[in-house]
């Protein structure tokens, strides 16, 4: 990756550990460091401002800003709170691009294989925050359901 600028882009995973990978996409060098806060959002709030202007980017993965399931909008108690920790580095969550590559995802499989998703029922665990995806297969299937009832609040099926 010599003679590139490369972007460094802190990922940021409620896992332990982390590693580093080296990738390019469409000809910009970067470098993905990842690193778990093992779910304590102090350890993640520390690592936010410890590379604060340090990273060109910091992705939160599983700690969205927002939790949505259909037109439902909550803030996530968490999520909500990490992206202002950053004064100087853009902190981002994924939902402004997820969206749109689920729906996307879902178009090229009904292409490559068409009707795959026709008369199917589809269950979706979960549906929060995969509102593409449910949009998408919600066009497609004959029957959608969600088991996020059953998966966050152990509630029976109805």
């Amino acid at each position: 990756m010599r003679g590139y600028i490369v972007k460094q882009i802190l990922i940021i995973h409620n896992g332990e550990g982390g590693d580093t990978a080296d990738c390019t996409f469409m000809g910009q060098a970067f470098l993905l460091r990842r690193a778990g806060c093992g779910g304590d959002p102090e350890r993640a709030r520390a690592l936010i401002a410890e590379n604060d202007g340090r990273v060109d980017a910091i992705a939160l993965e599983g700690m969205p800003a927002t939790l949505e399931l259909g037109a439902a909008h909550r803030p996530h108690e968490l999520g909500a709170t990490l992206p202002p920790v950053a004064q100087k580095t853009l902190v981002l969550d994924g939902s402004g691009i997820r969206a749109g590559l689920e729906r996307w995802g879902v178009i090229l499989a009904d292409r490559a294989q068409p009707g795959i998703f026709a008369q199917k029922r589809v269950l979706m665990i979960p549906g929060l925050n995969h509102n593409g995806l449910a949009q998408a297969l919600g066009r497609r299937a004959a029957d959608l359901r969600y088991a996020d009832p059953m998966i966050y609040f152990n509630l029976p099926a109805v």
